[in-house]
């Protein structure tokens, strides 16, 4: 008699199948590529990083192996701009390839472009560029993919490909994970791009095994709603403002939502005005309004000591 056996699935490709479809629905397009590119463009996006060259390459420009898929997708957006696309929402998953010190190694990874017109043209909407916080949104939603959220920041940093002021590597657990950001004028002007377009790119390996179903209780006691508004130096990060006020008061801070950032009048030159909506709440009893008002208080004498902020009232 045969036995039926189950086999065990690959929860990467789960997770990466989930990931395409999610971008999908974002209205992008799925690009397949060469894992072999032209060794001058891949300089060009991944400068300083050395390839494996291939010993007997179908064609001189494809030489070398990719460490990064964004040649890939730089040539998709091409063929399609060529076309007189006015919008162009690719997205690639595949694997790239490292040598160290001559030894190969490889990981998969999903990198996505974008570059014109952030809607389809419609009677109801007037045209606008897309933009960086365009695709930064489209990211985040990969990091909360089935509401699992993964903790990310991202940190600003230069990349000789990317414009300085526009670009951010991507931290998870204090390992550099991907970056995202506006390619630089000089490069989409060598690579023949004809409009600002923006780019990122992650190793799917490193969040993969924090993608899954995780239990949390769920508290049945009322959550509480504040309010504030700081002023801060201007070089003060949103994520560092996060990062302290969630380890100041973890045990009862159950969401934190920047909703507003000004600067202008009332405003001193230099500094930025951020709104923050605080959610409190206990899983175990209800919090009184001596206890919020205790961990407000907390949380704005922690940023007052860590980066001189104060209350604007």
């Amino acid at each position: 008699m045969a036995h039926l056996q189950l086999h065990k699935g690959n929860e990467l490709h789960v997770h990466i199948k989930k990931m395409r479809q999610l971008l999908v629905d974002r209205g992008y397009q799925e690009a397949i590529t060469y894992s072999f590119v032209d060794a001058k463009i891949l300089e060009i996006l991944n400068p300083g990083v050395k390839a494996l060259p291939l010993a007997n390459p179908i064609a001189s420009e494809l030489s070398v192996m990719r460490t990064s898929l964004l040649p890939g997708l730089v040539g998709a957006l091409l063929y399609n701009q060529k076309r007189q696309q006015a919008r162009i929402r690719l997205f690639e998953t595949g694997l790239i390839f490292k040598n160290n010190d001559n030894k190969l190694s490889q990981t998969v990874a999903i990198a996505g472009i974008i570059t014109g017109n952030i809607n389809k043209n419609q009677w109801a909407m007037k045209d606008r560029p897309c933009d960086l916080f365009d695709l930064k949104k489209d990211l985040e939603t990969l990091f909360e993919l089935n509401s699992y959220k993964i903790d990310v920041n991202f940190t600003p940093f230069e990349h000789s490909a990317l414009h300085p002021g526009q670009s951010s590597k991507i931290i998870h657990e204090n390992q550099e994970i991907g970056f995202i950001g506006a390619l630089h004028p000089s490069v989409q002007k060598a690579l023949g791009l004809t409009k600002e377009t923006f780019v990122f790119e992650i190793e799917v390996e490193r969040i993969s095994k924090h993608i899954t179903a995780k239990y949390q209780k769920i508290s049945k006691f009322p959550s509480v709603q504040r309010d504030i508004s700081i002023t801060v130096a201007e070089e003060i990060s949103i994520a560092e403002i996060i990062d302290l006020i969630g380890k100041t008061t973890p045990d009862v801070l159950y969401n934190l939502e920047l909703f507003d950032v000004y600067r202008g009048e009332a405003i001193d030159l230099g500094k930025k005005s951020l709104a923050l909506g605080l959610t409190f709440q206990r899983t175990s009893s209800t919090l009184t309004d001596d206890e919020v008002e205790s961990a407000v208080g907390s949380i704005l004498e922690g940023l007052r000591k860590e980066f001189g902020a104060s209350l604007r009232e």
